[in-house]
């Protein structure tokens, strides 16, 4: 891989060492990527797919990374969305962040206010969601109202001036 080859030129010492540190999400998901670059086997569902597409970005493993986005692109629904923010957020994942919050706006008139969504997105989650093009209709924007004070109302302990003034 590309981070391979980084570390192979730049690595001193005797014996030549290189730490990395990675999040325990990523870390679990190292057997899943050398099973796929030594024996083509891959396990990806929604759980393992954004620690997999970290580990692919950071040891640049393009095929892996193609493979991981086409599943995502095909897979994220509704139904998946909480996994899929639940690990973009634990992960720093702003890319995938925007993909989700603009799937959920074009989705909107499907999310109930009793979905798990609610219960999984922050309020920066919720606010890209509303800020998405994706609400433009009338309808539309007035669901995300009331789904808006459905997600307030289970933040609330969360709630300060400044968090308000975002």
């Amino acid at each position: 891989s590309e981070y391979c080859l980084q570390v192979l030129a730049t690595v001193s010492g005797d014996p030549p060492l290189t730490e990395i540190i990675l999040y325990d999400a990523a870390v679990h998901q190292i057997p899943n990527v050398l099973d796929y670059i030594y024996c083509k086997r891959l396990r990806l569902h929604a759980d393992t797919a954004v620690p997999l597409r970290f580990l692919a970005q950071f040891l640049g493993i393009k095929v892996l990374f193609k493979k991981v986005m086409d599943f995502i692109g095909t897979n994220l629904s509704l139904t998946t969305i909480t996994s899929y923010l639940r690990d973009a957020t634990l992960l720093k994942d702003e890319k995938l962040l925007g993909m989700a919050a603009r799937h959920v706006a074009r989705n909107i008139l499907h999310v109930t206010p009793l979905h798990p969504l609610l219960q999984t997105a922050s309020l920066d989650i919720w606010g890209r969601v509303l800020s998405s093009p994706g609400i433009v209709s009338d309808e539309r924007r007035l669901h995300a109202s009331l789904l808006t004070a459905a997600i307030l109302k289970i933040h609330q302990d969360e709630l300060t001036i400044p968090v308000l003034q975002q």
